[in-house]
């Protein structure tokens, strides 16, 4: 019986896994972007200051209907094993604690632990931005973005930090810091582009702006694809 039900389970590669997971938000925003622009362009494009905007900005073109549903659902299937995958680092994380220099392990420990908080977090905040859009509910919507770059932010830098010290794949280092480059420099562009929209209503700020959430959405996918580098000999049976 035991050998029925073990010949029973599906075993899947992580790299498969990392695809589809990283899959699901790519192309709902692809979706989200091309129907939001033919059907409702409009309402995408419009800003406060009234001026000229051809790059709707991705709450936008995920906060309307009918692509929000589309959004929605691509999130609630990519957040599931976002969290699993969290807890994966979490526990690859402590076993490598003894390979630490002990004068080092108790900083280790503090951060891989925020490495896990923060991804949480980051993950979390991606969900509830996702069904909290900027059109319902725009003061919380808004509160919500900014704990998600603020965790993303500080997820990635404990990660750069903590990595050398237990991996060994130079490569997918080196597409972290590449990610984490960009998205430094898009959330740079983002808030003085933000600030260039609201205070000072500058043609163009907000096209930028949203050029720049773009970016960031390219960052944080990519940073967190690298996973499959990480754990490419991994597998999940289910």
């Amino acid at each position: 019986d035991n050998k029925e039900k073990t010949k029973s389970k599906i075993s899947l590669n992580f790299s498969t896994i990392g695809l589809v997971t990283v899959s699901l938000p790519s192309l709902s925003l692809i979706i989200c972007f091309i129907t939001a622009i033919l059907f409702r362009y409009d309402q995408i494009t419009e800003t406060e200051c009234n001026n000229t905007n051809n790059i709707p900005s991705v709450s936008a073109i995920t906060g309307v209907s009918p692509p929000r549903y589309v959004w929605r659902v691509g999130i609630a299937l990519h957040s599931a094993p976002r969290f699993v995958i969290g807890l994966m680092y979490l526990n690859f994380y402590n076993e490598k604690l003894s390979m630490v220099p002990k004068k080092l392990q108790g900083l280790f420990k503090i951060l891989y632990r925020c490495v896990f908080v923060f991804y949480t977090i980051e993950n979390s905040c991606l969900v509830l931005v996702s069904y909290i859009s900027n059109v319902e509910n725009y003061a919380i919507h808004e509160k919500i973005f900014i704990v998600f770059m603020f965790a993303a932010v500080i997820h990635q830098i404990c990660t750069m930090v903590i990595y050398p010290w237990c991996f060994s794949d130079m490569k997918s280092f080196e597409h972290k810091w590449f990610y984490f480059l960009m998205l430094c420099v898009s959330t740079a562009t983002l808030l003085f582009c933000f600030i260039l929209h609201r205070l000072y209503c500058i043609p163009g700020a907000f096209s930028v702006f949203s050029t720049a959430e773009y970016f960031i959405v390219l960052s944080v996918t990519g940073f967190h694809y690298t996973a499959v580098l990480d754990f490419k000999n991994s597998h999940w049976s289910i």
